[in-house]
């Protein structure tokens, strides 16, 4: 059976920003598809498997990485959305990986002199990666050294991992080659924001959210791979000093701030639909307005006026409620998680033959950084 959705990929643009050129659509081929969404990423990852021949295998190998993919419904509303960070294919006896993930094409390091002198080298970069997929930063470190020493081990850093390289074994044996299946693994566009550090010397106070939107234009102003839009950040209302450690990336710059919450309740965010940045108020802060109805025996997820809802259409940041429990708890406490009703914090929605699934998982706001906000 066909997949319910359009999965198209489009070229990978200089220096890795998106386009919409030449779009290679690939749900009739899809043998299993599987996307995450998560109320601290947004779109977080989505995989397909396909057969594919030997010289579609070679070719996704070698221009696959970083492709802009577009997955959408069978009413072209936009189900997921990010970019092409892992490709595999099982070619005979022959595992071949790439990957974007241990990848770094601007480099830096930071050392200590025996003397306890700290200091840091200028960055070097391999400017043919980064015409290929954008900077990507990576910081080392050296103990008791200096200067000239931390120079040579960036250059040794930047040499070994430029570029995406294999890491899988493979075996001479002899048999047939047999099928070959390509396995794509994506990342949603929040992922980015991991390949750069920034830093910020200023101590005077500012809306944390009005940071992340600063954030979010001088990240594109390097790496053009999100948009700068603020239209759908949400004030937080509360400030925080502006400053940043050197070497903090924009992923835990724009974090730290955005895990104050508004000064009561945690907040969602992610990077969704066009690569806007979302800041969202915390669906558990009205626990009583419900998202999603599921039933005991009933593999489908409704809305509380009875209406099926397609499992790839299901988001994360909302409140469940097992339709056909009597929750005396939830109707008379103000938690979002009781014994009929949860807090969903990560929808998975897998497709594998004539399968399709969703499974709503509850919140990861468990760290003690969110429960301390969330009771201030």
């Amino acid at each position: 059976m066909a997949i319910p959705l359009r999965v198209t990929l489009f070229d990978r643009g200089a220096s890795g920003v998106p386009t919409n050129t030449r779009p290679v659509d690939l749900n009739a081929r899809i043998d299993s598809y599987t996307h995450t969404i998560t109320d601290r990423f947004g779109f977080e990852s989505m995989s397909v498997s396909l057969p594919v021949t030997l010289d579609e295998a070679l070719n996704w190998l070698s221009t696959g990485l970083m492709r802009n993919a577009f997955v959408s419904g069978p009413d072209l509303e936009t189900v997921w959305q990010g970019y092409l960070s892992g490709v595999s294919a099982q070619i005979g006896q022959k595992a071949v990986t790439l990957s974007l993930d241990n990848m770094a094409n601007r480099v830096r390091c930071t050392y200590t002199t025996v003397l306890g002198t700290a200091g840091t080298t200028s960055s070097i970069s391999n400017t043919t990666s980064q015409a290929l997929y954008g900077i990507k930063d990576k910081v080392v470190s050296l103990d008791a050294s200096d200067a000239t020493a931390a120079a040579y081990r960036a250059a040794i850093v930047l040499a070994d991992l430029a570029f995406p390289k294999s890491h899988e074994a493979t075996t001479a044996a002899t048999g047939a080659q047999g099928d070959i299946t390509l396995n794509l693994s994506f990342t949603g566009w929040y992922g980015v924001l991991d390949w750069l550090v920034t830093s910020n010397t200023t101590t005077s106070t500012a809306v944390t959210t009005t940071q992340v939107g600063t954030l979010i234009a001088a990240y594109a102003g390097i790496n053009n791979l999100l948009s700068t839009t603020t239209t759908h950040i949400t004030a937080s209302g509360i400030s925080s000093p502006q400053l940043i450690a050197a070497n903090t990336t924009y992923r835990e710059a724009i974090e730290d701030r955005l895990k104050l919450g508004d000064g009561t309740y945690p907040l969602a965010w992610g990077v969704y639909e066009t690569r806007e940045f979302h800041v969202d108020t915390w669906a558990g802060s009205t626990p009583s307005a419900i998202t999603y109805v599921e039933r005991l025996g009933d593999s489908n997820i409704y809305t509380p006026s009875g209406a099926i809802i397609a499992p790839w259409n299901v988001r994360p940041n909302a409140i469940s409620q097992v339709g056909d429990l009597l929750d005396l708890a939830a109707v008379t406490t103000a938690a979002p998680d009781a014994s009929a009703r949860k807090y969903v914090g990560r929808v998975t929605c897998s497709i594998s033959g004539d399968q399709v699934g969703c499974t709503l998982e509850p919140s990861e706001m468990d760290s003690i950084d969110t429960r301390l906000a969330a009771l201030r």
